[in-house]
């Protein structure tokens, strides 16, 4: 069998797609070779739970798996003696991180994949140093090199990574249309249109940032949606006051506004309300009521619609 860019993929039969992830592991394995303990069936960038359905994946009849190495063998070029950082009882062979502390391959990798599965975009050495962690960065290559990684391991890792980057990335989600990526083109506006439904000849797509339903004219996202995340939102500093909700509703229509850069004074773009986004206080014929940039604003609560 043969690997493509993205993991192995086995077509399924109808029959085979009514079984559990486990019992399609079994077949993967009589119809690849590879030991059944060495698979696992791969979903959205992470390993599926061996008793989930197959039927119930996206795209049930063909199966993206990865194979993990039986051994893994250090590099001799970068084995040592120093103890591991982590299991520092461990007599197996350890390599030697860039920055001069060591690890065991197999402990390297269960390492770095609970740090992506925490959302990690970087991994950094964990070692303990009078009383303070190293935190010594490790670029990507080394990790792959050191942990042993196999050709799917890698792909799994580069996948999970990026994923995990796009998730941070507060100006890019998923359309929920077509399901691609998509760059929000104003973060000051609820709406934006999805350019991959437009290429594909679809009709133009226009949803809410934050509730992710189809945008009409005055949309308002549900009440239970809209104060979780008015609620939730991270607080800044803006301009010298800090603490400040990140996420405010505009007091006029309602519509969100994502406070981005610069000075607190707000102009909605869907009704041209003005004002402040620190206090709320409306602005009256252009003057703001809480004073200009550098008089002090008091902190307005989280909003809530209920």
């Amino acid at each position: 069998m043969k690997h493509d860019d993205l993991y192995i993929k086995l077509q399924l039969t109808r029959d085979d797609q009514e079984a559990t992830c486990s019992e399609a592991i079994e077949i993967l394995s009589k119809s690849t070779g590879y030991d059944k303990k060495l698979i696992e069936i791969i979903e959205n960038g992470k390993p599926v739970d061996k008793e989930t359905w197959i039927s119930d994946l996206p795209k049930a009849s063909v199966i993206p798996f990865a194979v993990h190495p039986e051994v893994r063998i250090a590099d001799p070029n970068y084995v040592t003696n120093k103890p591991d950082m982590i299991n520092d009882w461990d007599d197996d062979a350890r390599v030697e991180m860039s920055c001069g502390h060591a690890i065991n391959p197999d402990t390297l990798y269960d390492y770095c994949w609970n740090e992506i599965l925490t959302n990690k975009i970087t991994f950094k050495c964990p070692a303990m140093e009078n009383k303070h962690s190293c935190d010594s960065e490790w670029e990507f290559p080394e990790v792959s090199l050191k942990a042993c990684l196999s050709n799917d391991e890698r792909v799994l890792f580069e996948t999970r990574l990026n994923l995990n980057w796009v998730n941070k990335n507060q100006e890019i989600g998923r359309c929920p249309s077509c399901m691609e990526f998509c760059e929000r083109q104003d973060s000051e506006k609820s709406s934006v249109q999805c350019f991959y439904c437009k290429k594909a000849g679809r009709k133009d797509f226009i949803f809410c940032w934050y509730c992710l339903m189809p945008w009409e004219d005055n949309h308002l996202c549900s009440i239970e949606g809209a104060d979780s995340m008015l609620q939730s939102c991270a607080l800044k500093k803006i301009g010298e006051t800090e603490g400040c909700p990140s996420l405010r509703a505009c007091p006029n229509c309602k519509s969100f506004i994502e406070h981005s850069e610069k000075c607190r004074k707000m102009k909605c773009q869907y009704c041209n309300h003005e004002f402040c986004f620190i206090c709320l206080s409306a602005a009256l014929n252009g003057n703001y009521q809480c004073g200009d940039e550098n008089n002090p604003c008091n902190i307005a609560p989280m909003q809530s619609f209920n």
